[in-house]
Parts: structure tokens; sequence; C-alpha cells
């Protein structure tokens, strides 16, 4: 007969089974495309940032209503950019931890197709893998050879 009175199951045994599954069903790719994601939100944020810095800089030839289109516009992606630090905290305390096993071929193509690509440099690739920018430099030379 089982005794169900008295929990045989220690919880740091129990978290460490569920962070193994977790990390089995998110791999170190999930992990860079979900940083590369915010990374291009703090980027077009940005974007968006200089241009209404521009319109606001070019203000004398505009009407009152105008500026102030301008201004709330400012005001709203300040909002935004508040939020985008929030996710980004919040994604970064739920996100499994990356392993610290060598990059594998698909991980190598996916960088080399990424910075070939321009749209990230070695440091943006390197800090969503997970990896040291030399480690991504060297990834990419010996895909040039």
């Amino acid at each position: 007969m089982v005794d169900f009175t008295k929990n045989t199951n220690n919880t740091s045994d129990t978290q460490q089974v569920q962070e193994q599954k977790q990390q089995q069903c998110f791999t170190r790719s999930d992990v860079a495309t979900t940083r590369r994601a915010v990374q291009d939100l703090k980027g077009q944020s940005e974007k968006l940032k200089s241009s209404l810095s521009q319109s606001l800089s070019t203000a004398d030839n505009t009407s009152m209503d105008e500026f102030q289109a301008i201004w709330s516009k400012r005001e709203k992606l300040n909002q935004v950019n508040i939020q985008v630090k929030e996710l980004e905290q919040s994604i970064n305390e739920i996100m499994p931890s990356l392993s610290k096993t060598k990059l594998s071929d698909e991980e190598k193509n996916e960088i080399t197709g990424l910075y070939n690509s321009k749209l990230y440099n070695q440091t943006q690739l390197a800090d969503q893998y997970g990896v040291s920018q030399p480690t991504i430099g060297d990834v990419i030379k010996k895909s040039k050879s």
C-alpha cells in the first residue's frame, strides 16, 4: 500500500526537471529569435524617435496643431519604450538559460545568414545567441573559407 500523506517529491528536484523540460522545448535558436525580436523593437523605436526629433527640429515651419501632434506622438513613443523595456525584463526573467555547448551547424548557418543579410552585426548576434563576439567572427570567417 502506498502512503499518499507523505510528499516524497523534493521541490528542488521537481524544479530541475521542469527546467530541463523547458530547455529541451526551447532551443538556443528560439532564445535568439526572441532576443532578436526585442532588438528589432528597440531599433524601430530609435528610428521613430529620430524621425520625430527631426520633425520637432523643423517645427518653425509647422503650425501649432502639427507641433502638438508631433509632441503627442513623441509622448506615446516614450510610453512604448517603457513597455518594451518592461517586456524585455519579463522575457529575460522567464527565458531559459542558454546552454554552454558548442554552436550546432544549424545555428552557425543561421548566424551566417543573418550576418550576410546585413540586418545584424556581430555584437548583436553574439547577444542573441549567448556567445562572444569573437565566436561569431570565427563562425563568419569559417563560412567564407
